[in-house]
C-alpha cells in the first residue's frame, strides 16, 4: 500500500485570518504565495493547488492572485512540487487553455496538472461580460461545456509534444 501524499492549497485570495484579526494584513501577493509553496516543498509536501477566481469570492474589494501567471512563476521557482491549477474552463477557449497548460508544464519539467471546475461565480461572470450565462440553464451549459473542453484539451495536448512546446 502506498503512503498518503500531502499538499497545500495556495491562499489565492489572501489569508483568511485577517478577516477576524485586523492586526494581520490580508496578503494575496505572489511573493507570499511563492514563500509558502517553497516552504511546503522544503517540508516534503508534494502538491499544491492554485484555485482560479477573477474576483475574490469573499469581497470584490479584496485582492485576488491570478492563477495562470502564478502557476507559471511557481513552476520556475520550485523544483519538485506538483502544481495544480483549478480552473474554470468556461472562461477560456480550449486551444488557449491547452496551450497555456502545455507551456507551464514545459516550464515545470512535467509537474503541472489542471483541475477543470464545472462551477461559476456570478460576480466573475459580470466582470467577464458573460451576462447571458447568469441563469439556471448556465449551470447545465457549463457542465456540457466542461465535457467538450475536456475532450478538446485532451486532444490538443496529445498532439503537441510537451518537450518541444514553444512558450
Amino acid at each position: 500500500m502506498s503512503e498518503p501524499r500531502y499538499g497545500i492549497w495556495v491562499p489565492v485570495g489572501g489569508n483568511f485570518g485577517p478577516l477576524d484579526t485586523p492586526d494581520e494584513p490580508i496578503d494575496a501577493s505572489y511573493e507570499r504565495t511563492r514563500s509558502l509553496v517553497l516552504e511546503a516543498e522544503r517540508l516534503g509536501y508534494v502538491t499544491t493547488l492554485v484555485a482560479q477566481h477573477l474576483a475574490n469570492p469573499r469581497s470584490l474589494d479584496l485582492e485576488q492572485l491570478e492563477t495562470w501567471t502564478a502557476c507559471a512563476a511557481l513552476a520556475e521557482a520550485t523544483e519538485s512540487i506538483e502544481i495544480i491549477a483549478a480552473i474554470k474552463p468556461l472562461l477560456f477557449h480550449p486551444a488557449v487553455l491547452a496551450k497555456m497548460a502545455l507551456g507551464i508544464d514545459a516550464i515545470s519539467g512535467g509537474r503541472f496538472a489542471i483541475n477543470l471546475i464545472s462551477a461559476w461565480f456570478r460576480p466573475e461572470m459580470v466582470i467577464s461580460l458573460f451576462l447571458p450565462m447568469m441563469n439556471v440553464i448556465a449551470i447545465l451549459v457549463n457542465g456540457c461545456r466542461l465535457l467538450e473542453i475536456c475532450g478538446a484539451v485532451r486532444e490538443w495536448t496529445s498532439r503537441v509534444n510537451i518537450s518541444k512546446s514553444k512558450i
